[in-house]
């Protein structure tokens, strides 16, 4: 009966040391995955403007953020704008999610997301 509690007692530990980590895997991972739904969204908007010919002007109070969790934040450095044609002229994106942040250059002509260094 000791033994059947003493490995309770371990498998509990080994629970209680794992249960933190698993959770900051999910956190990262979750919020990868919305920063590739940003980059997704941004590069459909070419195409949006295309078959609606007409102009898409995006910035961080479009409505294209609404759907994201409230601790992703999205900023442009100026609105992104993409032209009736498809074309996207460049802007830089800052996503910033819990207490890190993560800079894009949004480059023309296909609003196509690469990281970029700040500094």
């Amino acid at each position: 009966m000791i033994e059947l509690l003493v490995v309770l007692v371990l498998l509990g530990l080994i629970a209680a040391g794992i249960t933190p980590s698993i959770q900051r895997i999910i956190s990262s991972r979750s919020a990868s995955l919305e920063r590739q739904q940003v980059a997704s969204k941004l590069a459909m908007l070419p195409l949006q403007a295309s078959l609606g010919s007409q102009m898409i002007i995006v910035d961080e109070k479009s409505e294209y953020w609404q759907e994201f969790s409230p601790s992703t934040i999205v900023t442009f450095s100026h609105p992104l704008i993409v032209l009736e044609n498809g074309f996207c002229l460049e802007t830089t994106v800052t996503v910033q999610q819990l207490k890190r942040q993560y800079h894009y250059v949004v480059s023309s002509p296909l609003c196509e997301l690469k990281e970029h260094d700040p500094a």
